[in-house]
């Protein structure tokens, strides 16, 4: 794994932070969090993306669950109607997008301190990327009292996993659990480390990163005469994992297909990827 400076991860992490932003159901207190989301704005329109299990509590309760607009005491606001493009075999295709289709919550995002991804953030993944990063809200340390949302939230920098073979993986798992599919999966190793927006470093640890689902993954590109944001390209979303070992992260190409379910854009406009013979069965709603 390239070894970064803590200077370039704390540029790294008011980067990357800016982008992620927590799901919480509105009318809770103390507030649930329910996973991390970002923001796709292509085509004058804006695409809430997530893990699909994340995205089907918006399609079941959609007038109750919403975003933070902002980072302290921040109003909630529910997003409304969206189309969606959720996978048929969700917990196998486990990443969902929800077009925002209400105009008065597409100006609300807009307007709100959280910035959006755009075509220009998106790349693929390729042999040399070893370095990922990401961040997200865990819920063992969301603020319950929903105050600074910042104080939940973590950075981790990570390799690729180099553990154990897919096959070994897959041969221990439940019978109930999904096998992992390298096709459209790819295996981070489990962070040593987090750091946090105060700078604190937190670890080594096995800290349970539930409420982190939806978290998008960026590879770092090892040209380091790039600053830190032009070497960071967002590559996959985070759908789960096994405690201390593996981050389970979906590849973006089962986002560009998603897009196909909820509008005329095509998956090439999203990004120029590929599932290999893969087809992801999408519902819309």
């Amino acid at each position: 794994m390239q070894k970064l400076s803590v200077r370039t991860e704390a540029a790294i992490l008011r980067f990357v932070g800016s982008f992620c932003f927590p799901l919480v159901r509105e009318d809770a207190k103390p507030k649930p969090l329910l996973g991390t989301a970002s923001v796709l704005y292509v085509n004058s329109r804006r695409y809430l993306i997530s893990a699909a299990h994340v995205i089907k509590h918006f399609k079941a309760d959609p007038n109750n669950l919403g975003v933070p607009l902002g980072t302290e005491k921040a109003k909630v606001w529910c997003l409304g109607n969206m189309s969606y493009g959720i996978p048929k075999l969700d917990r196998k295709f486990d990443v969902g997008l929800a077009r925002v289709d209400e105009p008065t919550a597409s100006m609300r995002l807009k307007r709100s301190c959280w910035r959006e991804l755009q075509i220009k953030h998106l790349g693929r993944t390729v042999p040399y990327h070893d370095t990922v990063a990401f961040i997200g809200y865990p819920g063992q340390l969301f603020d319950p009292d929903f105050g600074d949302i910042r104080s939940g939230r973590l950075l981790a920098i990570s390799p690729i996993y180099r553990g154990r073979s897919i096959q070994e993986i897959n041969s221990n798992l439940d019978p109930s659990e999904v096998p992992i599919d390298e096709r459209i999966d790819l295996l981070l190793e489990y962070p040593k480390r987090f750091l946090k927006m105060n700078g604190q470093v937190l670890g080594p640890t096995r800290l349970v990163l539930g409420g982190i689902s939806g978290s998008p993954v960026r590879a770092v590109l090892r040209d380091p005469s790039l600053s830190p944001r032009r070497r960071l390209r967002v590559v996959g979303i985070i759908t789960g994992g096994l405690l201390g070992e593996v981050i389970l992260v979906k590849k973006w190409s089962l986002i560009a297909q998603g897009f196909q379910s909820v509008d005329t854009i095509r998956c090439s406009t999203v990004v120029g990827t590929s599932c290999g013979n893969l087809v992801v069965p999408m519902l819309t709603a």
